[in-house]
């Protein structure tokens, strides 16, 4: 006998200790952790290596199993579950909400955007999948004021100290009310409140970690962020409604399922290729130019914090990158991505032949190459993405790191996106920053291009940065991206 309910928002199950139920809920709920094989304690016997998504208790000969409510879909497909973490709010009130607001925006909401926004409030649980360029934004403002206008307490997590002011810089493009705006407190950067004062609060999570807070709904945008412990110990508080938003789901299962646990399963409303179909992004082309280094710079066997070191630190590597990056910013704007701040602020450096100033929107201005970091000021990085957006931009050059670029920014008139520096193999940062290029702008042709460097050491054995290009090749193939090769030789 099974016996189920709703307990201190957990879904808890009662199954007979050894029985096919049991076992499957293990089974279906327990994933090996990346890496567990190199755990000392794992090799010791000391554990299996698994991350289980539940709590169990031995009662007399049955087990009680504890689930968060995000599970609830995937757990109904192995016990009947007569449960339903629905709103208060019916679909009737929320279309007549949506029919006004329309009259009310500058453009016209697309079919998709409506319905996650009618499918995230009728649902305490909602994670909503649409590619980058599908007007997330747009989506998560029509869900704060219908809940504004409920008098509910809301809380929109942002991954970057930038999206916090374009977020409401968004919000005021879509005419919103004055009431509703002045009803939003900014935190992070250089809004440091450290006590929550009005509704609707627009955050980082790094800056909410240092603030108490509670709320009625939390949205979490670019939710895929969500695997960091910190944010994890935010969006798992006591809260009625969660919703995420996302254009990228992790591969990596552990990480899904964090994501689910909290959320649920995820709900597509549209892929990169159906705007590119529809002709809302512009079609991509992956360049990957393959930089054929002489043995004179290279050795056979090197670890990879060796390698990266020396593509980071050589001359001549730098040297070729910053003319490249001349060299394609001629056909529109381009955005350069690097890791390491010492990298970024060299390539800079050698690409306008002046001293890097940071902070300074004006002297970079003059210079045609802007540079971002993880400590640029927010109002920085709004100047530079005004002035970038604007009708006085042309071929302008942006530096920035890969943290800043790869969730959320609005750049629609970015045509070159150059991997500057080893890119890795991280499937969402990738996808991400790809992102940022395909916006559809009238300033710019239909394909954009993306320069993928990959340098190639001359032995047998493939060195760590060939070896982490055709990972990515796996992630440009499932988004259907042409891929072109070209070679270039290191002098």
């Amino acid at each position: 006998m099974i016996q189920t309910r709703l307990h201190n928002d957990k879904i808890q199950v009662l199954v007979p200790k050894n029985s096919n139920v049991s076992k499957r809920l293990q089974e279906e709920f327990s994933v090996f952790k990346p890496g567990y094989q190199f755990d000392i304690r794992y090799r010791m016997g000391k554990t299996d290596g698994k991350k289980r998504f539940f709590k169990s208790y031995l009662i007399e000969d049955k087990i009680l199993f504890e689930f968060e409510l995000g599970f609830l879909n995937r757990l109904k497909k192995i016990i009947p579950l007569d449960l339903e973490l629905k709103t208060e709010y019916t679909k009737e009130e929320i279309l007549d909400f949506l029919k006004s607001e329309i009259k009310n925006l500058p453009f016209k909401p697309r079919k998709y955007q409506l319905k996650a926004v009618l499918n995230a409030l009728q649902n305490k649980r909602h994670l909503i999948k649409a590619a980058t360029g599908s007007g997330k934004s747009l989506i998560f403002y029509l869900i704060i004021k219908f809940l504004y206008q409920k008098n509910k307490r809301v809380v929109l997590i942002v991954p970057t100290i930038g999206l916090v002011t374009q977020a409401f810089s968004d919000m005021e493009e879509y005419r919103a009310p004055k009431d509703f705006l002045n009803s939003i407190q900014l935190i992070g950067g250089e809004f440091t409140d450290k006590e929550i004062k009005k509704p609707i609060v627009i955050s980082t999570w790094q800056s909410l970690s240092k603030v108490k807070f509670n709320a009625d709904c939390i949205i979490v945008d670019e939710v895929h962020t969500a695997k960091a412990d910190v944010l994890q110990s935010i969006i798992k508080k006591k809260i009625p409604q969660k919703i995420g938003m996302t254009g990228t789901i992790p591969i990596v299962k552990i990480d899904g399922m964090k994501l689910e646990e909290t959320f649920g399963e995820y709900t597509t409303y549209t892929t990169a290729k159906d705007l590119i179909e529809l002709g809302l992004l512009t079609k991509t082309v992956i360049v990957a130019v393959f930089l054929n280094y002489p043995k004179k710079y290279t050795r056979s066997g090197i670890k990879y914090q060796q390698e990266s070191k020396l593509i980071r630190e050589l001359p001549q590597r730098i040297d070729f990158t910053q003319k490249m990056i001349k060299k394609v910013s001629e056909k529109g704007i381009t955005i350069a991505v690097y890791n390491t701040t010492k990298f970024g602020e060299t390539l800079y450096e050698t690409l306008t032949n002046s001293k890097l100033k940071k902070n300074d929107f004006d002297y970079q201005k003059q210079l045609g190459v802007f540079f971002i970091s993880g400590t640029t000021k927010s109002t920085v990085r709004e100047q530079i993405r005004e002035y970038l957006n604007s009708n006085e931009s042309k071929n302008e050059i942006l530096i920035a790191q890969s943290t800043t670029i790869s969730t959320g920014i609005n750049l629609p008139k970015l045509t070159n996106l150059v991997f500057a520096e080893m890119p890795g193999k991280s499937f969402t940062k990738i996808l991400q920053s790809i992102g940022r290029v395909m916006r559809k702008s009238k300033d710019k042709g239909n394909t954009v291009y993306v320069w993928d460097i990959v340098d190639v050491f001359p032995y047998k054995t493939e060195n760590y940065s060939m070896k982490h290009f055709w990972e990515r090749v796996e992630y440009y193939n499932s988004e259907q991206h042409e891929i072109i090769e070209i070679e270039k030789q290191l002098e």
